[in-house]
């Protein structure tokens, strides 16, 4: 029995480590793309120029004010 576990653990393991690599891949790009993309909202939030920080402002808080099923249940249908 021991054997046999040890057999399909020695298997898949293979498996389970390019899964975890592709978490960290997926884990850095998102925390890259957010940081990039909140920074840009940050930026338009506090230009001089009315229209583009209205612009900003909106887009923050329409974020912000969603419920984040909504938010992914948006992205899944767009």
């Amino acid at each position: 029995m021991a054997s046999s576990f040890l057999q399909h653990a020695q298997d898949f393991l293979p498996i389970l480590l390019q899964g975890a690599v592709v978490t960290v891949q997926v884990t850095v790009l998102s925390f890259l793309l957010s940081s990039v993309l909140g920074l840009a909202l940050a930026l338009m939030k506090l230009s001089p120029v009315r229209a583009v920080s209205w612009t900003g402002a909106v887009i923050v808080n329409v974020i912000r004010g969603l419920p984040i099923i909504v938010q992914l249940l948006s992205l899944i249908h767009i």
